[in-house]
């Protein structure tokens, strides 16, 4: 039965005792959602445009382009009491609405000179322009309940209780260009183009903003070559070749500042508004380059019935830009050495290089491959960075760090697998019944084939066994255990790869739940012939002082896909008892929908 409410009654019929289903968007009824909720959007857009040209004289003409493009949105939601996914109403109606407001300005001006002109077997043509690109933006957001009734007029947010309130002013984007072309043609045989850019973005650091992207190709017809017979089998021929450097600058504005963002606090019982970092400072922050060089040939055959084309081509990025979540690592990270500064604890490196050696013979003398995974609870970055020194010179078996500065400092493999946020996210998203299946799915398309250890544990790892596709347990490399009995799940995964047909001597698991050394060893035995083992090991490593190192842990609390959707409740399950994270309420529905209780 389809739960639904009549209007005021404030209960779902048929409900009991679960208030929340996550099988529908809103987490309430759909049935209900149709019938009673109301929304309205208006989308107001003003598009502009000029354009000039001129010919100044014989072959050179002068062009100016310029455009104003303005787009403003409104969009009011109401949902009233009747079908709220809370049963507490408080003091008026537990109806829920949200106002949202934005404002988008773009500019574009852009001038070019262009010469074009042919004098006996030579043709040359020209090009020199600039061009410069603005926009800017502005968005608002309130959402309110317990209204004092349940009427759409309610949308004035007036005797309510606001729950979230903020407005933003988008940092605003600019891009300059200087570019210039020569191409030159000599008797329909040689062929040679050259440009070059020099492109600026406000998205990058003060001093690398600017980036140079120069390019050329040449061609030669040999087939237009007097010595080329007429009646030839091949009767077009065209060798070429081409280098050149494009710029990539696909980043958010001001990607590259220590930007604030709003927030809202509760204090006192109020909700207050406030701000909260949202991006690092990178001043080093410069274009992607992308180099690349090209050779070919074209044919046809057949009185051109018949085209062929041949190529070889390279191609080198350097500078990649890629977006990364791990904002929690490093924070976490700074609360570990500022909570050691507090209490006056002075690390004894001489002591922790004695430790690390012998942790270093047992992985050299067992073949036990481990990785560097102690960013988060390090004792310091100055204790973290030693001991990764020392591991890339005498551990033979260490695969790499999880620290992507020291990894490059160091010449190491960058080490890493799935965050827990990323499958929490699909979980509020799509449900937890489909929250693993989608998740993977989404990073097999995202990563495309990077980053190939699964996370198992989100959900409690014997959900996600259960939902482990065939195709799936191929494309990854394996799974990570981060959490319950090692040896249990070793007996589970293999037989599940089993169950599958899929060889588990050919996947890997990487552990990495409070590991130290000894205990590493013992899993690496229990799991010879069985399926292969890599270590994480973290705290162990770059924490292990004598002083108590701190259980910190951060975890995804809310989420949203856009801009206009209410926020969604993240939790997680752990294989641990009494680590389960989230409100009380969403941790039992989850449960419930799992068949987990």
């Amino acid at each position: 039965m389809v739960p639904f409410a009549e209007p005021e009654a404030g209960i779902y019929t048929g409900a009991e005792p679960y208030s929340r289903y996550s099988w529908a968007g809103t987490r309430v009824s759909p049935v209900a959602t149709l019938e009673r909720k109301s929304s309205m959007t208006e989308d107001a857009r003003i598009n502009t445009s000029a354009f000039i040209r001129a010919e100044l004289f014989d072959g050179l003409r002068a062009e100016v382009t310029g455009s104003y493009n303005f787009r403003s949105t409104q969009a009011r939601s109401f949902l009233p009491s009747s079908i709220s996914n809370r049963w507490n109403t408080g003091e008026g109606y537990y109806a829920t609405a949200n106002r949202t407001d934005g404002r988008n300005h773009s500019y574009l001006f852009q001038t070019l000179l262009n010469y074009d002109n042919s004098f006996g077997k030579h043709t040359v043509g020209a090009m020199a322009g600039f061009s410069l690109e603005a926009r800017t933006s502005y968005s608002s957001r309130l959402a309110a309940t317990h209204f004092p009734d349940n009427l759409v007029e309610s949308f004035d947010m007036t005797d309510v209780d606001l729950t979230t309130a903020y407005a933003t002013i988008g940092y605003p984007g600019r891009m300059a260009s200087f570019f210039g072309r020569l191409q030159y043609e000599y008797d329909n045989r040689y062929l040679m183009t050259a440009s070059i850019r020099r492109d600026g973005s406000s998205k990058f650091g003060k001093n690398k903003r600017w980036g140079i992207f120069p390019a050329v190709s040449l061609a030669y017809r040999i087939s237009n070559e007097r010595f080329w017979p007429e009646d030839f089998v091949i009767n077009s021929m065209k060798v070429r070749g081409s280098w050149g450097a494009n710029g990539n600058n696909s980043l958010s504005d001001g990607a590259a500042l220590g930007l604030m963002s709003s927030a809202n606090y509760s204090l006192g019982g109020s909700l207050m508004n406030g701000y909260a970092m949202s991006s690092l400072d990178v001043e080093d922050l410069t274009w992607e380059k992308v180099y690349s060089w090209n050779v070919g040939a074209d044919f046809s055959l057949f009185n051109s019935r018949l085209s062929v084309s041949l190529d070889y081509y390279q191609k080198k990025t350097s500078d990649l830009l890629y977006k990364v979540t791990l904002y929690e690592v490093p924070l976490l990270a700074i609360v570990s050495e500022i909570k050691n500064r507090f209490f006056g604890h002075v690390a004894d490196m001489n002591g922790i290089l004695c430790k690390l050696s012998e942790k270093i013979e047992l992985s050299n003398q067992h073949q036990l491959r481990f990785s560097e995974f102690g960013t988060r609870r390090r004792f310091s970055i100055d204790v973290q960075e030693t001991v990764i020194k020392r591991l890339n010179e005498t551990a033979q078996y260490c695969t790499g760090t999880s620290n992507c500065n020291f990894a490059m400092k160091y010449g190491m493999k960058m080490m890493g697998t799935h965050p827990h946020e990323w499958f929490m996210f699909h979980g509020a998203q799509f449900g937890y019944k489909h929250a693993n299946y989608m998740a993977l799915e989404n990073w097999v398309n995202v990563y495309d084939g990077d980053l190939g250890i699964a996370l198992s544990d989100t959900y409690t790892s014997g959900i996600f066994l259960s939902n482990l596709s065939r195709k799936q347990a191929k494309l990854f490399d394996g799974v990570r255990c981060d959490s319950g009995n090692e040896f249990e799940f070793i007996d589970r995964l293999v037989a599940r790869y089993k169950e599958l047909g899929i060889d588990a001597t050919t996947k890997t698991i990487v552990f990495s739940n409070a590991l130290d050394f000894t205990k590493a060893l013992d899993i690496q035995e229990y799991c010879k012939n069985k399926i292969r083992c890599s270590f994480g090991i973290g705290t162990n490593l770059t924490n292990d002082t004598g002083f108590e190192p701190s259980n910190i842990v951060m975890k995804l609390t809310q989420c949203k896909m856009n801009v206009n959707q209410e926020w969604r409740e993240c939790i997680k399950l752990s294989d641990d008892e009494g680590k389960h994270t989230g409100s009380l309420e969403e941790v039992q529905a989850c449960l419930h929908e799992l068949r987990l209780n």
